[in-house]
């Protein structure tokens, strides 16, 4: 998914109805249509809570870009993450 594209905008979600959700984008209203699968992959996203109500929002075709292939990391158990974490707190002592 390409987050740095010209026409993607991050949109807030402000109301979700029966087949449709409504962002605030860009100082805009902007209400997408959903099929029944957009519904249920819009749920299954923001029912996480390490998501939040932010989806990027293609402002040309005004389609969500909702993540639903990314997996979930975690962090405790990336070994370069610890590793950069523990040279960080040898050189700061």
């Amino acid at each position: 998914m390409l987050l740095l594209h010209e026409d993607i905008e991050l949109g807030i979600i402000k109301s979700i109805g029966e087949r449709e959700v409504t962002f605030h984008v860009a100082n805009q209203e902007v209400t997408i249509p959903l099929t029944e699968e957009e519904e249920q992959e819009l749920f299954d996203y923001i029912e996480l809570p390490e998501n939040d109500l932010l989806i990027p929002i293609n402002m040309k075709t005004h389609k969500m870009c909702v993540p639903t292939d990314l997996e979930t990391w975690n962090e405790e158990t990336m070994d370069e993450l610890i590793e950069a974490s523990s040279k960080g707190a040898e050189n700061n002592e």
